[in-house]
């Protein structure tokens, strides 16, 4: 089947909304079966399209074969096929996941099971994507109820992800506390809690439509980054939150510093910050994974992966000291082999099983040295936001175009997360630049380039890690041992068909 793309990308927006949706695009060509052709509506083949993808939110998160029950429906007959979950008035996930490989086995899962419902209680036009038949006109509620159905036909909304009203934090905040500072803030619903409480909550945001919202739940909110607010923020305060905020910074330490002089002299900051140890993290990056989505733990925007080990480091360099953890988590049996091959090198379960950590910290009178350097990251020789477009204007000037790429998953690489710790220099550029063999070829399948990917430099794997591959492999589990062993691959990209 021919499925014409319609939905226009965003050329507004942030540098991470315009990545995520440019991926998302790359991945719904992709989507289909062997032999399905998903084109945009200028492709020549766009004519003898028999079904429109109307993508209502660009970014959103595509698992692989996403259109394939899709494109099985509309063969048996209904005229449109609406998403089944996993956005705001959407089918509630009963299978959590914390990272895009987990997502993929989640969408395959609903797809092996073959379920549908009704959809005539959905409203029209609030899910994120929809294909139907062409020649099908109107909103999906005009369908037909027999022909409107939900499907395992699924995606990952973004939509609120900055309004999270994180009500874990809250109980973290001292009953002394009077005044808080919440930088980056979001859409201020956290400190609408707090305001409800009888807190006063200035916030800090940089995004502008996050900024508008939250000031009409908070007593003042300034549109600005950080590092840009100072001028306006003169007062100190008894509170500072820093949730989900320092792993987005390209200097964390230098924040951290500056934060000490915003807090009274009994003062406590409140962070939140990811797990680069997470389980999940780990489990994906032994199989080759290492897949950057617009939030979560592996992110397009995150600019810093560490462990607990590596967050105390990063915080004393800041001048802080950490009073007490929190563990933000939960359990998957998916996850319980890997967690039990990773706790078998004698690392507490602990440091594994939290998706983020919430901590209290103080000011100390000392900051320790550390320098977590990052010589520049990304998909080297290409435009990180739109690689696929990047190799086509190029292979229309050459027959074919080679990249070396650092490997985001090589042991090397890895190694820091595997005992807790922060990536550092080399290590976090990597991380950041996101680049894997799984990835590249994920990217351009369905493109019309073909992709051939070799090893082109190695490296020793560490016995820590060795030990625990060997563990995953005894318990049946999926180990791309000769990718932990690379740390660049060299990619041969030539003009191909779409599959």
């Amino acid at each position: 089947m021919i499925v014409v793309l319609d939905g226009p990308l965003p050329e507004g927006g942030s540098a991470d909304l315009r990545r995520a949706a440019r991926r998302s695009r790359d991945a719904w060509r992709a989507a289909g079966r062997p032999g399905d052709i998903v084109v945009e509506r200028d492709d020549p083949c766009a004519r003898r399209a028999e079904a429109r993808l109307i993508v209502r939110e660009a970014e959103a998160l595509v698992p692989q074969g996403a259109l394939q029950a899709a494109i099985e429906a509309l063969e048996q007959g209904e005229e449109a096929v609406a998403a089944a979950g996993f956005f705001p008035g959407g089918a509630p996930s009963t299978d959590p996941y914390a990272t895009v490989w987990e997502f993929d086995r989640v969408a395959a899962e609903l797809r092996k099971q073959g379920t549908s419902s009704n959809a005539a209680s959905l409203a029209a036009g609030t899910e994120p994507v929809e294909l139907r038949r062409v020649g099908t006109t109107g909103t999906l509620g005009t369908v037909p109820a027999a022909a409107r159905r939900l499907t395992p036909f699924v995606v990952h909304s973004f939509a609120g992800r900055r309004g999270h009203a994180r009500p874990e934090v809250v109980p973290l905040v001292p009953p002394s506390a009077r005044t808080v500072l919440d930088v980056g803030c979001g859409e201020g619903a956290l400190g609408a809690a707090l305001a409800g409480h009888g807190l006063d909550v200035t916030g800090v945001e940089a995004d502008p439509e996050a900024a508008a919202i939250a000031a009409t739940r908070l007593r003042r909110v300034v549109n600005a980054s950080l590092e840009e607010s100072w001028d306006e923020l003169a007062e100190q305060f008894d509170a500072v939150l820093a949730c989900d905020l320092l792993e987005h910074l390209e200097d964390p330490i230098a924040a951290l510093r500056s934060l000490r002089g915003r807090l009274k002299k009994d003062g406590v900051l409140i962070l939140s910050v990811p797990n680069g140890s997470n389980t999940a993290v780990l489990a994906g990056a032994l199989m080759g994974r290492w897949d950057p989505a617009l939030e979560g733990v592996v992110a397009d925007d995150h600019r810093t992966y560490s462990g607990r080990l590596g967050w105390e480091r990063v915080l004393r360099a800041g001048g802080f000291r950490i009073e007490r953890w929190a563990v933000s988590g939960f359990e998957s049996m998916r996850l319980a082999p890997w967690h039990q091959a990773l706790c078998s090198t004698g690392v507490p379960a602990e440091e594994f099983a939290a998706i983020q950590w919430l901590g209290v910290a103080r000011v100390v009178a000392d900051a320790e040295a550390l320098e977590l350097g990052m010589s520049g990251f990304g998909l080297a020789g290409l435009d990180a936001d739109d690689p696929v477009q990047a190799i086509a204007r190029t292979l229309e000037q050459a027959d074919s175009v080679t990249h070396i790429f650092v490997n985001a998953a090589s042991a090397s690489v890895l190694d820091s997360l595997f005992r807790g710790d922060v990536a550092m220099g080399p290590s976090r550029a990597a991380l950041v630049g996101g680049v894997t063999r799984h990835g590249l070829l994920a990217r351009f399948a369905g493109s019309g380039i073909a992709v051939a990917i070799q090893p082109a430099g190695e490296c020793r794997v560490a016995p820590s890690i060795d030990a625990i591959c060997k563990e995953a492999i005894s318990r049946g589990l999926p180990v791309d041992e000769d990718g932990l062993r690379t740390t660049t691959w060299r990619a041969v990209f030539t003009r191909g068909s779409v599959a």
